[in-house]
Order: structure tokens, then sequence, then C-alpha cells
């Protein structure tokens, strides 16, 4: 048996890399700032968009609420912010610069509607690397390749239009007529419907 004993100087010790104590105190300051979540809506708009902004409004405010009640985000309040932006989207989109712009960004955006204020206001929260959700579905909004940082909150209109047509079918109509809206939505909603009814056999 052999036995290799190799003899050489101490390796120095390895010093501990400096402690910036104010940087750790900082960090767990940061740490402890509440998670700011803004939801625009067009409150002051008319009809059913003042109406689905209303509801989703209440919604996100309930959620903040029980979140907060259950101890918050790893240990963070949950702050919740309401912006009004008419269903405008130079509206949503100054509101949007202006948050961006300031101090006390938001890590959450939720968008109530229309599709009209959601293709405005995603390629900024994608250039600002900004977690939204959105009620208004666009031709973008669920690709991820585009809206990385999105998810959309409705169904897709893929996933209406499969019910759709098996219900018209199980009603045995054959002539289907479209109206649809010239919002973003609406568009994709009605160039989407017509091709999925013409190849499942109908006449629209």
């Amino acid at each position: 048996v052999f036995t290799l004993v190799g003899c050489a100087g101490a390796a120095p010790e390895e010093e501990a890399p400096a402690t910036d104590e104010s940087s750790q105190e900082e960090a767990t300051a940061v740490n402890e700032d509440p998670i700011r979540v803004v939801v625009f809506g067009g409150i002051g708009a008319e009809g059913i968009l003042a109406n689905n902004a209303t509801t989703s409004v209440t919604a996100a405010k309930a959620s903040v609420a029980a979140v907060n009640d259950a101890g918050g985000i790893l240990g963070r309040e949950v702050v919740i912010e309401v912006i009004d932006d008419t269903a405008d989207p130079t509206v949503a989109v100054t509101r949007l610069r202006e948050l961006m712009a300031s101090d006390e960004r938001p890590q959450v955006v939720m968008n109530s509607g229309p599709s009209t204020v959601a293709d405005a206001m995603l390629p900024i929260l994608t250039e600002e690397g900004v977690l939204s959700f959105n009620i208004g579905p666009t031709p973008t909004s669920g690709d991820p390749s585009v809206s990385p940082y999105n998810f959309d909150l409705s169904a897709s209109v893929p996933d209406y239009l499969g019910s759709f047509v098996d219900e018209v079918g199980n009603r045995g109509y054959q002539n289907v007529a479209i109206l649809h809206g010239s919002s973003a939505y609406g568009e994709l909603f009605g160039a989407q419907s017509e091709a999925k009814l013409v190849e499942a056999g109908f006449t629209v």
C-alpha cells in the first residue's frame, strides 16, 4: 500500500465577501413594501361598459381584501388603486404612462375592458415587464410570444365558438348571420366565427 502525502503551504483563507448592511436593509425594506395593483375600468362610460367595469372593480377589491385577511402575499400587504379610463384607450394609455414614470409603479395591472383599451395598453405593459390581467381579449393578448406577461381572464374566441357551433347544429339551423362590434375583440370574433361556421357547413 502506498500512501502519498502532499505537503504544501497553507492556502490563504478566503475572505468573506464584504457585506453592505445598508444594501441588506434596503432590500428588506423593498420586500416589505406593499404590492401595488392598479385596476383600469370604464366606470364613467355608458351602458354595458360601465356595468362590466363596476363588476370587475368590485371583484378585484373583494379579492384584495381576502388576500390581505389571509396575511397578504409572502407577508406583504396588497393595495389596490382604481383608475376610471372611461373606456377610452387614449385616457388609459395616458394614465398608464404616468404610472410607469412615477415612483409608485404597480406590480400588477388589470384591465376591465373593452378590448380597444387592452389593445392600446398591452404593448406598454409588455415593454415595462408588468404582470397584467385582461378581460377584453385581443388578437395577440393570449400569445405569449407577443404578450408574455399577460393573462386573459375571459374565454378566447375559439372557446366560445366551439359551443356556438354545436348549439346551432343541434337546433337544426342552416343559415347564420353574424353581428359583431368594431373593437379588437369584435373584429376577431367576426372573422373567426365566419371561418368556423363555414367550415362546419353553415351558410353565413
